[in-house]
């Protein structure tokens, strides 16, 4: 188990389909942070993903919904 000195925030930033309706980009977020719980870590601070007009497309959507998850977890958890 890390230590308060060895435990780093991490931030995993992420885009979701536009296309997605808005209980499935729910339900994505969860799965997120379902995931971080399973590897030994917690979630600090989440947000429910935002669509967001894209500065460059992505698979030609200019739009995506973008979240952000901040963490902790052991680094070895990480790969």
């Amino acid at each position: 188990m890390p230590t308060e000195i060895d435990t780093k925030i991490y931030e995993l930033a992420y885009h979701l389909s536009p296309e997605l309706e808005e209980v499935d980009v729910k339900a994505r977020a969860q799965e997120l942070s379902d995931l971080v719980a399973r590897a030994g870590g917690s979630v600090v601070t989440s947000g429910m993903p935002r669509q967001v007009h894209l500065s460059y497309q992505i698979k030609n959507k200019q739009y995506a919904h973008f979240g952000i998850l901040d963490f902790t977890a052991p680094s070895e958890t990480l790969e």
